[in-house]
């Protein structure tokens, strides 16, 4: 009975595993399934690409969600705010050929400075931003750490 249980502790464990690296590489995948329409923004006074999300996408709105990115650089972080990056920094949306909709932003829990493109793995409330031009396409609120690499 006690091998049974063992046994049965342990293979739960690797399907946590197994469960948790296909949620990661499933929602960069998923998030990535957005298209685009111009419109004409106030604020910026002019017309801007805004998001079409896939309804794929809206259904993970408000969700929570685990997410594994390359932290990009900001001088302004205190530690509460950062940039995730599906790819690391060299070949992000600011500077490589990827779309905006590999980065977003990640507001944490509790503040915790990061070196740009160290691996990391959050926990947080995916949010979608369907209309404001000063914010990404997607952000990651009350995040928390949950692997560093």
């Amino acid at each position: 009975m006690q091998k049974i249980i063992t046994s049965t502790i342990i293979l739960s464990f690797f399907f946590a595993i197994d469960a948790y690296s296909q949620q990661n590489s499933d929602i960069w995948k998923t998030l990535t399934k957005i298209g685009w329409k111009k419109e004409f923004n106030e604020y910026v006074g002019t017309e801007m690409e805004m998001p079409l999300f896939s309804e794929e996408v809206k259904a993970l709105n408000g969700e929570e969600v685990i997410i594994e990115g390359f932290v990009l650089p900001l001088d302004l972080s205190q530690g509460d705010y950062l940039i995730l990056s599906m790819f690391p920094y060299a070949s992000c949306f600011f500077c490589g050929n990827a779309g905006p909709e590999t980065v977003m932003e990640v507001y944490m829990k509790e503040p915790k400075p990061y070196a740009a493109d160290e691996k990391v793995t959050f926990k947080g409330k995916l949010k979608l931003n369907y209309d404001d031009a000063m914010h990404l396409v997607y952000m990651l609120q009350d995040a928390e750490p949950i692997k560093v690499e």
